[in-house]
């Protein structure tokens, strides 16, 4: 080999353990930047699966206060208005009623929603929510006829207390 050919072999020879070196370099780049992304990933996801496991907790309280009142229920609020039963979910309590004298028909011929809201609005204090099992939680009223139909249906929340 004459001089020429070996400092080019020389040169190819550097150059080629130089682009090497360059390539091992963005490769642990890429590996790292890939890892790290995989971890941001994992994260995420736990996250947002606390997040979940979070809202899912039972509320005890609301379950044990559900439970007592309807240990005392029904009970009678006025000559044709009873107080039936309570149901709970996540964050939620149900109060149903039913109005022994008054069918469907007669509800919307006789145009009682507004009367009707109104007494059942003035029947719910803000008393409701003071207890701290009852922060967050959405409260809704049902109302039936004496034949088990839907008079009435509305929901409360404690911002309308406040």
């Amino acid at each position: 080999m004459n001089q020429r050919e070996e400092g080019m072999h020389n040169f190819l020879a550097i150059y080629a353990i130089k682009e090497g070196y360059l390539l091992g370099r963005w490769q642990v780049k890429i590996q790292v930047f890939c890892f790290a992304l995989g971890i941001l990933f994992i994260s995420s996801c736990t996250i947002s699966d606390e997040e979940n496991q979070v809202t899912d907790i039972p509320n005890f309280a609301l379950e044990t206060q559900a439970e007592d009142l309807n240990n005392v229920l029904p009970q009678r609020l006025d000559l044709n208005t009873s107080f039936d039963s309570v149901g709970f979910g996540a964050n939620q309590l149900q109060y149903y009623y039913s109005i022994s004298n008054l069918t469907n028909k007669d509800f919307e011929e006789r145009k009682l929603y507004d009367s009707l809201y109104s007494e059942a609005v003035n029947r719910i204090p803000c008393t409701l929510w003071r207890p701290v099992h009852m922060q967050g939680v959405e409260v809704s009223f049902t109302y039936f006829s004496n034949s088990g139909e839907k008079l009435l249906h509305f929901t409360r929340q404690q911002q309308v207390c406040q």
